[in-house]
C-alpha cells in the first residue's frame, strides 16, 4: 500500500473563465454526447426501459433488446413447459430467468461540475475503522455530487434542468411507491440542486487473484494505518477497481493519486448505470444508485495558488475591524 495525505478542507470554488474552456474539445465532445443517451434531451425517455434482472433489482435497457429478451424467455418457457408435460406429466415449469446477454444496457449521459462539497472520490474515501456506517474497508463506495455546469458552457448549463428532471422521471417510473424516499441516493430533495454518483471500489474475487490484481491492491493509496492493515487482509479475497475516469475524452486513465487534484471542481462528461432495488428486509424500502460507467474531464478544476504576494511598499500593520455598537 502507499500512504497519501488526507484531502484538505474545501476552499471556496473559483469561477470558470472562458480561457479555461477548450472550445474544440467541447464541440467534439458535444457531438458524441448528443449521439448517446443524453439526459439533456426529452427523447431519451423513450429510449430506455426498466427490466428486472434479478428479483427486486432493475436496470435500464433499450426497448428493442427488452422485447427480444422477453420473446426469447417466452419461447424457452413454452419449450420447457411442453417438455415437462410430455416427460413428467406435470404443470408447466416456472418462468425461466431472462437471458441478460440479449439485453443492451443504457448508459445515461450528462455533463456537470463535480462539487467540492461532499466530495468523497479520494482513493480510500478517508475510511477509518471507527466508521459506524461502513464498518469494513471492503464495503467502501466512493461518491460525489455533481452540479450545474458553469455558465461558460452555456449549452450544457441551460440543459441541466432537463438532465435533472429526466433522471427524476426515470426514477419515478421504476419506483413502486411514489415518495420522497424513491429519489434517495441519487437526486437532491431540492429540484435541480445536485445528482449523486458512486463507484464500488472493491469486488470479491471468484478465484485466485492475478499478479496484477495483487499489485494493484497492495499499492492502492490510503491515508491511515487502519486502511493499510485491512488491505493486507483483503488481498486474497478482493480486487480493487479503479474509477474509469480519463483526463479528457479519448485521453488517459487518471491514476488514483490524482483523483482529488484532477476531479474536485472539474467539469466532466459522465455515463452512468442507474439501478433500482426493491428491498423487503428488514422492512420494505426502495433504493437507487447511479454508478459511474465512464467519466472524462472536459474542463480541469480552476488552479488555486497558495503563493504569497509581497507588497513593494510597506502596507503597515493590519487594522482591527471597528466594533459595531
Amino acid at each position: 500500500m502507499s500512504f497519501m495525505a488526507s484531502s484538505p478542507p474545501s476552499s471556496p470554488s473559483s469561477s470558470f473563465g472562458a480561457s479555461q474552456v477548450d472550445e474544440g474539445l467541447i464541440t467534439a465532445a458535444r457531438k458524441d454526447i448528443l449521439a448517446s443517451w443524453y439526459l439533456g434531451v426529452s427523447k431519451v425517455l423513450d429510449e430506455a426501459v426498466w427490466r428486472e434482472v434479478r428479483p427486486g433489482e432493475k436496470k435500464l435497457f433499450t426497448p428493442e433488446s427488452v422485447e427480444a429478451a422477453d420473446k426469447e424467455a417466452e419461447r424457452v418457457a413454452l419449450i420447457e413447459s411442453s417438455q415437462s408435460r410430455r416427460d413428467l406429466g406435470k404443470h408447466p415449469v416456472s418462468q425461466p430467468p431472462i437471458n441478460e446477454g440479449l439485453l443492451v444496457p443504457v448508459y445515461l449521459t450528462f455533463v456537470a461540475k463535480i462539487s467540492a462539497d461532499d466530495f468523497w472520490l479520494m482513493p480510500d474515501a478517508n475510511w477509518r475503522a471507527t466508521n459506524k456506517v461502513v464498518k469494513h474497508f471492503s464495503k467502501v463506495k466512493l461518491n460525489c455530487k455533481l452540479v450545474r455546469p458553469p455558465a461558460a458552457l452555456s449549452s450544457f448549463a441551460n440543459e441541466w434542468v432537463d438532465v435533472w428532471y429526466n433522471l427524476a422521471e426515470f426514477i419515478a417510473t421504476a419506483a413502486v411507491e411514489q415518495s420522497a424516499h424513491a429519489r434517495k441516493g441519487v437526486l437532491s430533495d431540492t429540484p435541480e440542486d445536485w445528482i449523486k454518483l458512486r463507484h464500488v471500489l472493491f469486488e470479491k474475487l471468484e478465484g485466485e487473484a492475478s499478479p496484477e490484481e495483487l499489485t494493484a491492491l497492495e499499492n492502492w493509496p490510503v491515508t491511515s494505518n487502519e486502511a493499510a492493515a485491512t488491505l493486507q487482509e483483503m488481498k486474497n479475497h478482493f480486487r480493487v477497481v479503479r474509477i474509469p475516469v480519463y483526463d479528457k475524452p479519448g485521453g488517459k486513465l487518471i491514476p488514483p493519486s490524482r483523483y482529488v487534484s484532477d476531479l474536485k471542481g472539474a467539469v466532466v462528461e459522465v455515463n452512468v448505470v442507474l439501478t433500482y432495488w426493491n428491498i423487503q428486509k428488514p422492512s420494505p424500502s426502495q433504493a437507487f444508485a447511479a454508478d459511474i460507467h465512464r467519466m472524462a474531464v472536459l474542463v480541469p478544476p480552476p488552479k488555486r495558488s497558495n503563493k504569497r504576494v509581497i507588497s513593494e511598499v510597506d502596507p503597515g500593520s493590519p487594522k482591527k475591524p471597528r466594533r459595531a455598537y
